[in-house]
């Protein structure tokens, strides 16, 4: 479980953001708060959130996930999931699995497994987190303190809606919720009560060095996590969005955008046409009335999708500038545990293109497929390979388990192989 220090909790969290949703003292809430009916009926529309929400929660090691398709796809934490590439996983009928890590987003703290040979699994569907309005109740499921563990019994709280989009450091645009949450609730899910998943819990604000929830919890929203599927769903770190060559004003306050200060040469902002005293007003629609809510919006996307910024300039003319959005660097620590493996040395020939080979490692994939020292690759799965490293590039593209065509000369005759990559040993 992630935590969150009490000056972040209070001030960038319940003060700084709650401000879409703004009622005083005293008056009646705005559209955007939803009060308490106390029906006769609210008792049993939480039994009834609570029921349909324990079928998809799935325990994963000391943590929570969610499955979110009947082919076994679940949801957690990055810091949950994503210390390992295969995990043992128990399902609401009892059952033990065996899921493997498809893809991460490490900043936003997302990660995606896949439940081996899985079908007809109960699952959740995804909700829309930008309808939540502040004091809908919600109900958030997991493992706290891993009281589960033993009997495999899952732990269920009911809160509400406290705050929404709020900035969190890289939880950039939180749901907070009252909902209790504590370590191993991270990666489970938060529902709102006609049973959709709105949210992954996984950060709490903590006072006295305590672990234990003070009533201030963060989920990541449904429509980020919707954004980031198919990424994900993909394989490998999917890296979270920025624009190159931004120069922000530092001093500005809050109001009808973010101005910059400046753009740096040769990067993505000069090539759009921004330039000094531009006004940036909104992402894809989305308002951004101050530096934290511009980069709430902005983490919420992945690089290298198509965006549209809303700007003023400094002559108040409005324009819209389409762009494909950078992609934020990934260590490389973090995408080694994605490559695949498949056990060659590899060269570029001097006086030719190809990837030439010169060192097969024993029992590997490469090996199985009949590859050996001497070979030239010429082909890997219909693709012209040039060299070595666009061979590299070519295959940690493809997910590990993924059979390819690779075509080879040898002793100046073609010859076609198979290969079956492999998840890289660590």
């Amino acid at each position: 479980m992630l935590q969150s220090s009490p000056h972040v909790a209070w001030a960038a969290g319940a003060a700084s953001f709650v401000a879409e949703a703004p009622f005083a003292a005293g008056a009646e809430p705005t559209g955007d708060v939803e009060p308490q009916s106390g029906s006769a009926n609210e008792d049993d529309d939480v039994t009834a959130a609570c029921a349909r929400a324990l079928k998809s929660f799935v325990f994963i090691g000391g943590g929570s996930g969610v499955l979110i398709s009947a082919d076994g796809y679940v949801l957690s934490n990055f810091h949950v999931a994503g210390t390992s590439t295969k995990w043992a996983v128990q399902t609401s009928d009892g059952k033990s699995r065996i899921a493997e890590l498809i893809g991460v987003e490490p900043f936003g703290d997302l990660a995606l497994l896949k439940i081996m040979d899985a079908a007809g699994l109960p699952f959740a569907e995804l909700g829309d987190s930008d309808a939540l309005r502040i004091g809908q109740a919600v109900v958030a499921v997991g493992n706290p303190f891993v009281l589960g563990s033993l009997d495999k019994n899952p732990t269920v709280t009911l809160g509400i809606i406290s705050a929404i989009h709020t900035f969190q450091d890289e939880y950039s645009d939180a749901i907070q919720t009252d909902a209790r949450i504590n370590p191993g609730n991270s990666g489970g899910p938060l529902f709102t009560l006609d049973g959709k998943l709105v949210g992954i819990n996984g950060k709490i604000a903590t006072r006295f060095g305590t672990r234990h929830n003070t009533g201030i919890g963060y989920a990541i929203p449904s429509n980020q996590i919707a954004r980031f599927l198919p990424g994900l769903k993909e394989g490998g770190v999917v890296p979270r969005a920025t624009i190159l060559g931004l120069q922000f004003d530092s001093h500005q306050q809050p109001g009808a955008g973010v101005r910059l200060a400046g753009v740096d040469p040769d990067t993505t902002a000069l090539k759009i046409c921004l330039e000094q005293g531009d006004v940036i007003e909104s992402i894809s629609g989305t308002q951004t009335p101050s530096l934290p809510r511009f980069f709430g919006v902005l983490w919420g996307f992945p690089g290298g999708v198509e965006a549209e910024l809303g700007v003023v300039s400094s002559n108040g003319e409005r324009r819209s500038i389409k762009l494909t959005l950078d992609k934020r660097e990934i260590p490389k620590e973090l995408t080694y545990m994605f490559d695949t493996w498949v056990g060659l040395e590899l060269y570029t020939p001097r006086d030719r293109e190809g990837a030439g080979v010169r060192g097969v490692s024993s029992k590997g994939p490469a090996e199985a497929a009949g590859i050996k020292d001497g070979d030239i690759i010429l082909a890997f799965d219909g693709t012209k390979v040039v060299s070595h490293k666009q061979f590299i590039e070519l295959k940690n593209k493809k997910r590990p388990g993924t059979q390819v065509k690779i075509e080879l000369e040898r002793e100046g005759k073609k010859v076609e192989v198979v290969l079956t990559l492999q998840r890289r040993r660590r």
